[in-house]
């Protein structure tokens, strides 16, 4: 059957399209430029719309209906085994093969844990023609898998549309695992456990939890998300080239954490419980649920974390002032952490093309520690003249909410939808500290009377984000992008200090900070995707302007700062044959986090503080890159990043004191040069892995930083495999291997670290449950030691955290039976022809 679009109604579509734009961008102010940008799109877009031909359907599961995402789609030619095109289903199954010539040809559409899918030969006839297949339905492979449905649907690490997944859910080796944990098993991240990141060998990643940036700096984003527990997490995507559509932070790629949401018809849901044993006990446990009945889907889910580490902190540190001092610090704490997460929400079909919906979502975590600290400092002959220690009762509160409301509207099958986002969070910390310091002589006679100080550090950071994104796919090889958000953030940071005297504790006023930010960020972006022939061009744009202000009331210091910015993103790639090249550029910003900006000392011991920077700015960073796909999975990627103002993290020493203050500055220019090599296999049925290497060059340079040039240069490499077994009896088998040369982190240098993780899991029950056996970081390896040498300062600081955990979980699935069971790989219609005009 035939189905002819009218030039009238074509005109229409654009009439109508422009008419969304127009409403969408005319209200806000200072962004003409936008309004007058999309407009220029618009009345260009024609000069793309060369009618062109392909091929489309969607991959589902044969027995519960389930789209199937990231299967891989090859279309070969009828005659002989010639390979034409190949792509990847997205997250609701669907796949399109663009500008395919007239011929015959059949495809080929495979997953792990399928029986492989041919389709019987088809024809296009003409160039303007698009044939759609519907749905495909995958039969399980019982004959080597007998668990297919519930162990064979999700590879642990999958190659999507443009980025990398981590399918946590099912995966043996993300079971009972926090949030920081997962991380550290993503190829090519290498990560401090204090929260930076790099990506492939580029540095300033953001992470985003089910799309959005966490307002939290370094430090409290490291904290949050090693409590973060694991069962809570459906998969963590990996997105190293983002589009125009992304927010413009993270010159070093994208990590977004996606939260468990469950969709099924009828009710569903899933009970576990875990026990993990490393040096202590730990006990986790998760419950998902949904009911969906008619337009209606309830959904809830609620996941708990408690855990206790053994942590050793030893810091060696040589400072060069009017003598030598050496100082040896060891520090001994068992922190206690108690987790919650829990949502709940509500979707809502107004149609078969819209819906709306609403979540809430709440994490909560306390940390409860008593940390001993011992320093002994000496002079040149390294003999201990001083001691001095610290006993400190530490206890964290951290808590996130976040409301969410959503409205989708669905204009066609072919993608033309437009989406209506508002999310406000407010983070809640409390971090009371009480420490109690005494002063020795070598041989223990008091060196002057013992004091104490307590101080707490509260926090409330508020966060409202709107956003409105709108996609018109003209046919089905050019698609326009264009979408509006406003971000509102309110900061507040109260510090006090008190000091114990006659036995009270008494408010020390010279020492107390009140200081608050404000931030809004309003930005606009368009993007045009195109396929010309064998070309595939993509230009986008985004502007942001940022206003924000920040106010310390104690100092009577405020810092105001109000741009606006513009971000390109350009890419083109062609195919040869069985290789797609692609060329790509885009521009980036990191600003300063409140903290990083906050000059108040926070204090650790007597030598040791932490103290923001007011005069920050942001830094900009252009980004190049070149990449070669093989087959649609193998690729390789040549990158090049030139970063002016990059934010970097420093250690000065304080004159007199000697007292150590941990900041962050901002240096003249950062240059990144990258490789990195991807290689997903399927070795055989029951075994498959994904491979990833890295290696990469950094220059960091400044004209003058405390007074003299700095010029430093270091390579990096590291390297991954992961691999996935499954075997008859309900078995599977994962293993994951990771490695990171040393990597420089500002002025730190960490040493190489490595991880060996392994797991089981065997289905039991008639499918219905299954049990996880693993063990995370098996040699004892995950050990973080940091060196720093510039200026009158040399350090060494090594963090032992108990890593190594034997975990065993237990899950339960419980649900609704399918409504149908197709018994083999047929499409659900019969293959229709779409003509465009």
């Amino acid at each position: 059957m035939f189905f002819k679009s009218p030039p009238a109604t074509f005109s229409l579509r654009m009439r109508n399209s422009y008419y969304w734009f127009s409403k969408l961008y005319s209200t806000q102010s200072g962004l003409l430029t936008v309004r007058q940008l999309l407009l220029m799109l618009l009345l260009c877009t024609p000069l793309f719309l060369k009618a062109q031909s392909g091929i489309s359907g969607t991959m589902s599961d044969s027995v519960s209906g389930s789209p199937i995402s990231f299967g891989t789609v090859r279309l070969l030619k009828a005659a002989g085994a010639g390979f034409v095109s190949a792509t990847r289903t997205d997250s609701i199954g669907h796949f399109i093969l663009q500008d395919i010539k007239p011929g015959n040809y059949y495809l080929e559409i495979t997953y792990l844990g399928y029986k492989p899918y041919r389709s019987k030969p088809m024809q296009l006839q003409d160039k303007s023609e698009v044939l759609v297949l519907g749905t495909i339905y995958m039969q399980g492979d019982k004959k080597n898998l007998n668990t297919v449905t519930v162990l064979g649907k999700q590879q642990f690490i999958e190659k999507g549309n443009n980025k990398l997944i981590l399918n946590v859910s099912n995966s043996v080796l993300g079971a009972s695992s926090t949030a920081n944990e997962l991380l550290q098993q993503v190829p090519g991240l290498s990560a401090t456990d204090n929260g930076q990141m790099r990506l492939n060998g580029k540095a300033g990643v953001t992470v985003m939890v089910d799309g959005k940036i966490s307002p939290l700096p370094a430090g409290e984003l490291a904290a949050f998300l090693q409590n973060m527990p694991g069962g809570s997490i459906s998969r963590i995507e990996v997105v190293s080239n983002p589009t125009a559509g992304y927010d413009a932070a993270g010159r070093g790629g994208i990590i977004n954490i996606i939260t468990k949401k469950n969709t099924k018809a009828g009710i569903n849901g899933s009970a576990t419980a875990g026990y993990n044993q490393g040096i202590y006990p730990n006990l986790t446990g998760s419950f998902l649920a949904n009911a969906r009945m008619g337009r209606f889907n309830f959904f809830g889910s609620y996941s708990y974390n408690r855990m206790r580490k053994a942590v050793d902190f030893k810091l060696d540190r040589n400072v060069q002032a009017d003598g030598p001092l050496n100082f040896h610090q060891e520090m001994y704490f068992r922190p206690l952490f108690n987790n919650h997460v829990a949502k709940a929400g509500l979707d809502f079909e107004l149609d078969h093309t819209s819906s709306i919906g609403f979540t809430f979502d709440i994490n909560a975590f306390r940390r409860d520690r008593t940390i001993d600290d011992i320093t002994h400092i000496s002079g040149p002959s390294s003999k201990t003249d001083s001691i001095y220690e610290t006993k400190t009762r530490n206890i964290k509160h951290l808590t996130n909410t976040a409301y969410n409301f959503y409205y989708t509207k669905r204009f066609d099958s072919l993608g033309h939808k437009l989406e209506i986002n508002y999310t406000y969070s407010r983070f809640n910390n409390l971090d009371d500290r009480f420490s109690y310091n005494y002063y020795s002589r070598s041989d223990g006679s008091e060196l002057k009377p013992s004091n104490a100080l307590r101080n707490n550090v509260p926090f409330v950071v508020a966060n409202n984000v709107l956003r409105a994104d709108y996609t018109l796919p003209f046919n089905t090889s050019t698609t326009l992008e264009a979408g509006v958000k406003g971000g509102w953030i309110k900061q507040k940071n109260d510090l006090i200090y008190d000091s114990l005297s006659g036995g009270q504790f008494v408010n020390i006023p010279d020492f107390n900070t009140h200081f608050t930010y404000d931030e809004s960020i309003l930005a606009a972006y368009g993007n045009l995707s195109k396929r010309l022939g064998k070309y595939d061009l993509s230009a986008g744009v985004r502007l942001e302007r940022t206003s924000s202000s920040a106010d310390f009331v104690t100092s009577k210091l405020k810092v105001a700062y109000n741009y606006l910015d513009y971000f390109p993103g350009l890419s083109a790639a062609r195919k040869f044959g069985e290789h797609s090249l692609k060329l790509a550029m885009n521009k980036r910003i990191g600003r300063p986090s409140y903290q990083d900006l906050d000059p108040t000392l926070i204090y650790f011991n007597q030598y040791y503080y932490l103290q923001g920077n007011p005069s920050l700015t942001p830094e900009y960073t252009h980004t190049y890159s070149f990449s070669d796909i093989w087959k649609g999975d193998y690729a390789i990627t040549l990158s090049y990043a030139r970063t002016t103002n990059p934010l970097v993290s420093i250690q000065e020493i304080e004159e007199g004191t000697n007292v150590n203050i941990l900041s962050v500055t901002n240096l003249d220019v950062l240059n990144n040069l990258s490789l990195s090599v991807d290689i997903p296999v399927t070795i055989t049925k029951w075994w498959s892995s994904y491979n990833n290497a890295y290696c990469y060059i950094d220059q960091t340079k400044a004209d003058n930083y405390l007074g003299v040039p700095y010029d430093r240069h270091l390579s990096g490499y590291g390297f991954s495999t992961s691999h996935t077994f499954t075997a008859p009896a309900n078995l599977k088998f994962e293993m994951q291997f990771k490695y990171d040369s040393p990597q420089l982190f500002g002025f730190n240098k960490m040493d190489a670290i490595y991880n060996l993780t392994v797991g089981a899991q065997k289905g039991i029950l008639k499918k219905k449950a299954n049990i996880k056996l693993s063990v995370y970081d098996l040699l004892n390896s995950m050990k973080f030691v940091y060196r720093y040498d510039y200026a009158n300062v040399k350090a060494t600081e090594a963090r032992y955290v108990d890593y190594r955990q034997l975990r065993v979980s237990f899950t339960y699935n419980f649900g609704s039976k399918p409504a149908r069971n197709r018994k083999s790989s047929e499409m659900d219609n019969g293959n229709e022809r779409l003509k465009i005009q």
